[in-house]
């Protein structure tokens, strides 16, 4: 169970970029140095990295919704100027 929590620790504090925790847990694994974590201290750590990854997959989604929405307007935009041209040649 410790070697998991440190290795966990380690994606969070790889995750995040949290230069803190990652210089502290650059001195060697959390069980070798006998860093004590609280619950609240761990659960909170979770709790940044579930937001970050949740405020990533929003940002993608975002991200294809625009490039569809650029398609759709792009077809509209091609197929106005394809039947202006065509009305402004046709004498009726």
């Amino acid at each position: 169970m410790t070697m998991n929590i440190d290795r966990r620790l380690n994606e969070c504090a790889r995750t995040l970029n949290d230069g803190k925790l990652l210089a502290t847990l650059s001195g060697g694994d959390a069980v070798a140095q006998e860093l004590r974590y609280h619950k609240n201290c761990l659960s909170s750590l979770y709790y940044r990295e579930k937001a970050h990854h949740s405020k990533l997959n929003d940002q993608e989604n975002c991200d294809s919704l625009e490039n569809e929405v650029y398609i759709l307007v792009f077809s509209e935009l091609v197929t106005f100027i394809v039947e202006s041209k065509s009305k402004a040649t046709d004498p009726w």
